[in-house]
């Protein structure tokens, strides 16, 4: 591995998790034989010492896949990602808020990291894009929610308004699985939510 370049072992430990993943096969099911966890624990080892080679999107896939396969986030990856935030496009930042809240880590720090409050930030989402987000921003390490205060609450809280207002004249064009995700982040009475349900209702 250690000849390999950090290219390389982003997309070993990407196609790894994708052969796991049912909807990255192209039968559309996974493969019968289990993904060996050791030969991606050790391509990790081998990533975690080149980190500062990997591009923000390669980062982002190699969070997507430990959440894919199910095996711990490690602390080198979770305290790279906010500092990563500005060069992230949609999806990969889509992709990333929802492998951190899938293996139950905060969302906060990358959060912060992100221009979420500019008017424009959501423009160039797409609808799946926008519903993983929204999801991760309600669902992401809700246990330790009571610990991280009420500050960190208020950073879901207003990200979650800027995608709400982003999401009405979008609704459209979105699945009901999308829908779904969405509402399940209209917890808030104000009127960014109501404007949004109204949208839905029609």
């Amino acid at each position: 591995l250690p000849e390999v370049v950090p290219q390389g072992l982003a997309m070993l430990m990407w196609a790894l998790a994708a052969l796991d993943n049912p909807a990255g096969s192209a039968a559309g099911a996974a493969v019968s034989a289990p993904v060996p966890r050791a030969l991606f624990k050790a391509i990790a080892e081998e990533a975690s010492g080149r980190i500062e080679g990997f591009t923000a999107r390669e980062i982002a896939n190699v969070a997507w896949s430990f959440s894919t396969l199910r095996v711990g986030m490690p602390s080198w990856l979770v305290e790279e990602l906010p500092h990563r935030a500005s060069k992230l496009q949609p999806q990969d930042c889509a992709n990333t808020l929802w492998a951190l809240a899938a293996a139950s880590q905060p969302v906060e720090n990358l959060v912060c990291a992100l221009s979420h409050e500019d008017p424009n930030f959501f423009n160039g989402w797409k609808p799946q894009e926008m519903a993983n987000a929204a999801w991760a921003l309600v669902h992401g390490c809700r246990t330790s929610l009571h610990a991280r205060g009420h500050a960190m609450t208020e950073i879901r809280s207003r990200a979650l308004f800027s995608m709400r207002a982003a999401v009405g004249n979008r609704a459209d064009t979105m699945t009901g699985a999308e829908l779904a995700m969405v509402v399940s982040s209209l917890h808030c009475k104000d009127s960014e939510t109501h404007a949004l349900l109204a949208c839905l209702a029609h």
